[in-house]
This record gives C-alpha cells, structure tokens and sequence, in this order.
C-alpha cells in the first residue's frame, strides 16, 4: 500500500513539475500555428524583454515575417527580413544584452553582393520597437556589448576604404551611440 502511494505521489510531482516548462513552450508556438497557419518558424526565441519576469516569444518566418508573442497575443513587428537562400545563410534572431537587465532582439539578414542588414528591437510600452537599422556592405559584427558595422566609404577620386562605426548602447540615454566613422 505504502509503495502504491509512493508511485501515484511520486508521478502527480513529476507531471506537476513539468507541465509549465513544456506547455509555456508549446503554447506560444501552438497559439502562433493557430494565427498564421501559412507561416514556417524559421527561428524562435523565448526572453523576457520587458521585465515583467514572464516570458515573450519572438519568431522569424521563412516568409520573412517577424513576429512578438506576448501571453496568447500575436502582433506582426516587421516584414522582409529574408535572404536569398541560394546565395546567403538565412536570416537569423539574437538576443542581445548589452547592459545590466537590457534585452534586445536583432535581426540579420544578408543580400548580394555582400551586404549585412541588421535592425535592433526593444520592448517599449509593450511593444517591439526597432531603435537601430543599419547596413554593412562589408559585414556586421555583433559582440556581447557592441555592434560594428563595416562598410565602404568611397573617394572622391574613385575606390573605397574599409571603415568601421561602433554601436554602443548608452543606458541612461536609452539609445545608441556611435563612434568611429559615420556615414
């Protein structure tokens, strides 16, 4: 008798433990399948973006559509973040935290004949915000708290040199600021 209830309380702890985990990521994949049934997931990301300690999913489809999932709420934030896929890698999402308790969502994508596109979200009054667009001809790099952008800046006399500006997120301002050379 002991074992049996054992077994049955040992099993209610299990499937107690675990649902939320398995049903919160479920849930905001199911809830956006049921909105926009013609949408493939390229790529998701589940983060909490505004501080409220629950958890937003951003989605980025094959169609190039970018997406916020925010309780059983779905909003388009953006569209046309889509690569050749013959020619480039695929567009992608990262979570980028470039100061203490700050979480932005970037999204990069590539196109001919070499060129990185990257614009940076952040929550604001409930809402995905892009605070940054930017485009490097030559690449952009994104490190833990910086983004460089390399480009090329053309001489009046024909060519071009490699240049770089620094993206660097001012937490008191609440913006970018960039240094190095500007376009």
């Amino acid at each position: 008798m002991k074992k049996k209830y054992l077994a049955v309380l040992l099993t209610l702890l299990l499937a107690i433990s675990s649902y939320p985990f398995s049903a919160s990521a479920a849930s905001s994949t199911s809830i956006f399948k049921s909105k926009y049934p013609k949408e493939t997931i390229l790529s998701s990301v589940t983060v909490d973006l505004d501080k409220d300690r629950k958890q937003e999913t951003v989605i980025l489809s094959k169609q190039g559509n970018f997406f916020l999932i925010k309780g059983k709420t779905v909003k388009k934030v953006a569209k046309g973040i889509k690569t050749d896929p013959g020619w480039s890698p695929a567009a992608k999402l990262t979570v980028f935290n470039p100061a203490k308790g700050e979480y932005m969502i970037i999204t990069r994508y590539y196109y001919p004949p070499g060129n990185t596109q990257i614009a940076v979200y952040r929550m604001i009054k409930g809402k995905l915000v892009r605070i940054l667009n930017e485009t490097g001809d030559l690449g952009v790099g994104i490190s833990k708290t910086k983004i460089n952008q390399h480009w090329k800046k053309y001489r009046s006399g024909g060519g071009w040199e490699p240049v770089t500006t620094v993206h660097t997120w001012n937490n008191a301002k609440k913006k970018f600021v960039a240094s190095g050379a500007k376009n």
